[in-house]
């Protein structure tokens, strides 16, 4: 018992907040853009997104700690650039291409047409963390060179699953999107890293590693901390292992990934709350750790077959 409630303690020191538009450039939100969504408000750790159909602008962009990658979802914009003691560099950004803004450098650029972009921030802490754990190396000593105009099918994949999570709002699971975070933070790397200089990837932990103890103790997490907003980090770090590597052996291991098992567990223990009749369905949704009434419904009925209400008057 003394366990359960260590780790439930635990659970709630490690509620981080999630990356917000305040911690951008804003460039989503400037008066003539129009903003499609964005992911504000909906828990994503290591990660903000924003969708927007852009008009012509100028701007100098500040200086910030984390690192920005854009995506033309559709119709072509030129676009020039000028970074610090460089020449400025025009390339067309069309529909399936990126570019990047650069992270600790201000940098000046113009917008002309009016694309519809997909602007991706991805935190200073999952940039070092990556660098780390999957390269062995310190992100300062990386040449993290700024791209314009180039293709990345990957990196495209990744993208088009976010948007796909932006689309469903706060029905989105912030587990899948941290994953696809960690993912993409790695693929940027593996980009930027110089195999001239010795830059290989992590050798990865066996498997066996992560049997018995290490996996069991990051299951009792999850049980104990249903209701709130779990990550891929906070998994990895009680496994003790990096969050790409915990993602792989978590779903040799169990058959599914995490944030399907998690979601799976949440619609296992609300079952559980709804044999209760006077337990309202909201606060049945909250103590699972849905976002709303409306979220928990829908994923309830995507996994039972039937909503939640039909449920109870079954049981």
């Amino acid at each position: 018992m003394k366990q359960v409630a260590d780790i439930r303690l635990t659970a709630a020191a490690h509620h981080a907040k999630s990356l917000s538009s305040a911690e951008t450039h804003g460039i989503a939100l400037f008066p003539h853009n129009r903003l499609l969504m964005h992911s504000e408000g909906l828990g994503w750790r290591n990660i903000y997104a924003s969708l927007a159909v852009e008009s012509p602008w100028q701007a100098v962009l500040p200086a910030i700690d984390h690192y920005c990658i854009a995506y033309c979802v559709g119709r072509s914009a030129r676009v020039s650039r000028v970074l610090d003691g460089e020449r400025t560099r025009t390339a067309e950004l069309k529909p399936r291409l990126f570019g990047v803004v650069p992270t600790r450098m201000r940098s000046q650029w113009d917008l002309r047409g009016s694309p519809e972009i997909l602007l991706i921030y991805l935190s200073a802490q999952l940039m070092e963390q990556t660098a780390g754990q999957v390269f062995q190396r310190d992100l300062g000593s990386i040449d993290m060179t700024p791209g314009l105009g180039f293709a990345d099918g990957l990196l495209e994949q990744l993208a088009l699953a976010v948007i796909g999570e932006l689309r469903k709002g706060e029905c989105g699971n912030p587990i899948y999107v941290d994953t696809l975070a960690h993912a993409m933070a790695a693929r940027l790397l593996q980009g930027a890293t110089d195999p001239a200089i010795g830059a290989k990837p992590a050798v990865a932990t066996p498997a066996r590693d992560l049997g018995g103890p290490a996996l069991t103790r990051a299951v009792d997490y999850i049980e104990a901390a249903l209701d709130r907003n779990l990550s891929i980090d906070r998994l990895a770090e009680i496994a003790g292992v990096s969050p790409l590597h915990f993602a792989r052996a978590f779903r040799r291991q169990h058959g599914i990934a995490p944030h399907q098992f998690i979601l799976a567990r949440r619609i296992e223990r609300a079952k559980q709350l709804l044999m209760n009749a006077d337990r309202p369905l909201v606060e049945i949704a909250l103590d699972t750790g849905f976002a709303s009434q409306s979220h928990f419904s829908t994923a309830f009925k995507k996994i039972a077959g039937t909503t939640p209400m039909e449920f109870r008057r079954q049981a």
